[in-house]
C-alpha cells in the first residue's frame, strides 16, 4: 500500500512539473546581443545587434509575439555575420538592414517578406545568391548595390517595380531575368553589372532610367519583348517605340562604326556611355538634341559630324572622348553645355559658331591640345573652368559681349601670352587666369567693377596690370611682383625709367628695384596718385652709376641692402619723414663723406653706413637707436 502512494505522489509532482518543462522546451532562445522592441503589444520588431556570431537564427517569436520586422540598420556593419535565418513570420525588411556586413555569405528570405527596403543589402560583398520570394512587391533603391559577389539572382512574378541602382556594382552578375510583372526599372539599376552579357526586357516595362545599364562592361545586346507598348531594339539597341529616341547602346557590341537609324530625333542621355569600341558615329540630320554624356568617354572617337539640324549639347556630352582631335559644332547650336568636351586632351581646334550664346562650365577642361580658339560676338558668358588647363591656348579674344568672366575659367593656361578683356565685361571670378604663367601684361577695362580672389595669382611673368582705382579687389588678385598702373589716375610728377614699384593694399608705393643707368634719380612723391612710403629691400643695390638719389618727403622707410654698394653716390638727403633705416642700407657707398639724420629716425640698422669710409662725420638724433657697426669707426658721431 505505501509503495502505490510513493508511486502516486511521484506521478503528481511529474504532472505538476511537465507545462513547465514543455514551455521551457518551446520558448525560442533569443540569440545574445540580439535587440528588439515590442510594437503595439502585438508584434516585435529587430532593432540591433551587437553579438559577434557567425551565423544567426532569428526567433519566430519573442516573448510569445511574433517577429514581424528587421528594422532599419538592425545589423548595420555586423562584419563577423556569415549567414542568417530569417523567420517565415518576417513581413519587412528595413532601410539598411544588413549594410556592410561584408562577411555575409547567404540568407534566406520566407516568403512572408512582401517589401525590402531602400539600402537593406549594400556592400554585402561576399553574398554570392539571394532567392526573393513572391510575396516581395518592389526591390528598394540601391537594395543590392555593390553586392560584387552575387552571381544570380531571381526576380519573382510579384515585383512590379526595380528601385535606383538597386544592382548597381553587381560585377559578378552574369545574368538576370526580368519577369513580366515588372512595370519600372530605376536609375542606374545594373550600372556596372560587369559580367552582365544579354538583358530582356519584357512587354510590362513601362519606364527606364538614366543609364541603368550603362558601363555593363560584357554587355553585348539588350532585347525587347515585340508586344512592349515603350521600347524597341534594333540589332541590340534600346530606343523608344518609335524609334525617335535612342536610349542605350551596350558596351561590349560587336563593330566599331555605327549609323544612328534616320528616325531619330534624339540622342539620349549617356547612351554611348564608355563605348571605348567605337571609332566612329554617324549622326543623321534628323537629329536635333544630344543629350547629358551622349558619348561620355568614347576613348577611341577620333571624329564626329554633328548635323546642322542640332540646337543643342548636353552637359559632358563628349566628356572624355580622349582621341577626338577636331569637331566642328554647326549654327544651329545654342548652347554648349558643362563639361560638354570636358578633358579631350587631343582636340587640337574646334569652331564654335555664332549662334551659340554660353560656353558651359568646364565646357573645355584640360583639353591640353586646344591651340587657339575663337569665341563669337554672340556669347554673353563664359562658365567657371570653362578652359581650365588648357595648357596650350596661347591667345584668347573674349568679345565685347560677354558680361562675365566665371571662376578659374583659365586657369593654368600655361601657354597663354596674351588676353584682350572687352569693356563690356564687369566682374572676374575667382582664380580666373590664376597660374597663367606666359602672361607679361594685362589691361582690365574700367567696366570692371570686381576681381575675384587670386584671379592672376601665381601670373609669375605678369610684369605690369592695367585697371581701374574704383575696381574691387579679391584677396591676392596679383603677386607682389605685379605693377598695377591704375588707367584714371594721372601721374603729375615723372617716373625715372627703370624705377620699379608695387601698389600695397591699394594704398601706398614702394618701390623695388632700379633697371635704370642714370647718375641721377629724383624718386617721385606720388605714383599713380598713391604716395611712395617705402624704399623696399635691396632697390638700388649694386648700383655703381648713380651719384646722387632724392627721397621724397613721404618715404618712412629704407629697406635693408636698399643702397648696398652704390660706390659712386656722393650725396644723399635723407628726409625728416624716414623713421627707420634697415641693415646694411648704404653700406660701401665709399663716394659719401658726410650725412645728415633726421631725429624722425628711431633706428638704424646693423652696418647700415659700414664701410663708408669716407664718412668723417654723421649727425643723428641721441634717442635714435643703433644697430652693430652702424658706421665706420674713423667716423666721427654728432648729436643733434
Amino acid at each position: 500500500m505505501k509503495t502505490k502512494l510513493l508511486l502516486l505522489s511521484l506521478f503528481a509532482v511529474f504532472l505538476i512539473c511537465l507545462p513547465q518543462t514543455v514551455d521551457a522546451q518551446l520558448t525560442p532562445v533569443v540569440p545574445e546581443g540580439l535587440e528588439w522592441e515590442i510594437v503595439n503589444g502585438n508584434s516585435v520588431t529587430i532593432t540591433r545587434y551587437t553579438g559577434s556570431a557567425t551565423t544567426l537564427d532569428i526567433p519566430e517569436r519573442i516573448q510569445g509575439l511574433p517577429v514581424t520586422i528587421i528594422g532599419d540598420s538592425a545589423f548595420f556593419a555586423c562584419f563577423s555575420l556569415t549567414n542568417i535565418t530569417i523567420p517565415f513570420s518576417l513581413t519587412s525588411i528595413g532601410d539598411w538592414a544588413f549594410h556592410n556586413c561584408f562577411s555575409l555569405t547567404s540568407i534566406t528570405i520566407p516568403s512572408s517578406v512582401t517589401s525590402i527596403g531602400d539600402w537593406a543589402f549594400k556592400s554585402c560583398s561576399s553574398l554570392t545568391s539571394i532567392t526573393i520570394p513572391s510575396s516581395v512587391t518592389s526591390i528598394g533603391n540601391e537594395a543590392f548595390y555593390d553586392c560584387r559577389s552575387l552571381t544570380s539572382i531571381i526576380i519573382p512574378s510579384s515585383v512590379t517595380s526595380i528601385g535606383n541602382k538597386a544592382f548597381y556594382d553587381c560585377r559578378s552578375l552574369t545574368s538576370i531575368i526580368i519577369p513580366s510583372s515588372v512595370t519600372s526599372i530605376g536609375n542606374e539599376t545594373f550600372y556596372n553589372c560587369r559580367s552582365l552579357t544579354s538583358i530582356i526586357i519584357p512587354s510590362s516595362v513601362t519606364s527606364i532610367g538614366n543609364k541603368a545599364f550603362n558601363n555593363c562592361w560584357s554587355l553585348t545586346n539588350i532585347s525587347v519583348d515585340n508586344s512592349n507598348p515603350s521600347y524597341a531594339s534594333i540589332d541590340g539597341v534600346l530606343f523608344d517605340k518609335k524609334i525617335i529616341t535612342i536610349i542605350t547602346y551596350p558596351m561590349s557590341k560587336i563593330g566599331t562604326n555605327y549609323i544612328i537609324p534616320p528616325s531619330v530625333t534624339s540622342i539620349g542621355d549617356y547612351v554611348f556611355y564608355n563605348c571605348t569600341s567605337l571609332t566612329s558615329i554617324t549622326i543623321p540630320s534628323s537629329v536635333t538634341s544630344i543629350g547629358d554624356g551622349a558619348f561620355y568617354s568614347c576613348t577611341n572617337l577620333t571624329s564626329i559630324t554633328i548635323p546642322s539640324s542640332v540646337t543643342s549639347i548636353g552637359d559632358g556630352a563628349f566628356s572624355g572622348c580622349t582621341s577626338l582631335t577636331s569637331i566642328t559644332i554647326p549654327s544651329s547650336v545654342t548652347s554648349i553645355g558643362d563639361s560638354a568636351f570636358y578633358r579631350c586632351w587631343s582636340l587640337t581646334s574646334i569652331t564654335i559658331p555664332s549662334s551659340v550664346t554660353s560656353i558651359g562650365s568646364y565646357a573645355f577642361y584640360y583639353c591640353s591640345s586646344l591651340t587657339n580658339i575663337t569665341i563669337p560676338s554672340s556669347v554673353t558668358s563664359i562658365g567657371s573652368y570653362a578652359f581650365y588647363g588648357c595648357s596650350s591656348l596661347t591667345s584668347i579674344t573674349i568679345p565685347s559681349s560677354v558680361t562675365s568672366i566665371g571662376g578659374s575659367a583659365f586657369l593654368n593656361c600655361t601657354s597663354l601670352t596674351s588676353i584682350t578683356i572687352p569693356s563690356s565685361v564687369t566682374s572676374i571670378g575667382d582664380y580666373a587666369f590664376y597660374g597663367c604663367s606666359s602672361l607679361t601684361s594685362i589691361t582690365i577695362p574700367s567696366s570692371v567693377t570686381s576681381i575675384g580672389n587670386r584671379a592672376f595669382f601665381n601670373c609669375n611673368n605678369l610684369s605690369t596690370a592695367t585697371l581701374s582705382r574704383d575696381t574691387n579687389l579679391g584677396e591676392d588678385v596679383f603677386l607682389e611682383s605685379t605693377q598695377l598702373i591704375y588707367s584714371d589716375t594721372p601721374q603729375t610728377e615723372p617716373i625715372p625709367e627703370g624705377l620699379e614699384y608695387i601698389i600695397d593694399s591699394g594704398n601706398s608705393v614702394t618701390i623695388t628695384g632700379y633697371k635704370g643707368n642714370a647718375s641721377t634719380v629724383n624718386i617721385p612723391e606720388l605714383i599713380q596718385g598713391l604716395p611712395v612710403t617705402e624704399i623696399g629691400n635691396s632697390a638700388f643695390n649694386n648700383c655703381r652709376t648713380l651719384t646722387s638719389v632724392t627721397i621724397p618727403s613721404s618715404v618712412t622707410s629704407i629697406g635693408d641692402v636698399a643702397f648696398y654698394d652704390c660706390t659712386s653716390l656722393t650725396s644723399i638727403t635723407i628726409p625728416s619723414s624716414v623713421t627707420s633705416i634697415g641693415n646694411f642700407a648704404f653700406y660701401g657707398c665709399t663716394g659719401l663723406t658726410s650725412v645728415a639724420i633726421p631725429s624722425s629716425v628711431t633706428s638704424i640698422g646693423h652696418m647700415a653706413f659700414y664701410n663708408c669710409n669716407n664718412i668723417l662725420i654723421a649727425v643723428i638724433s641721441r634717442n635714435t637707436v643703433l644697430g652693430n657697426n652702424v658706421f665706420p669707426e674713423r667716423t666721427q658721431i654728432g648729436y643733434w
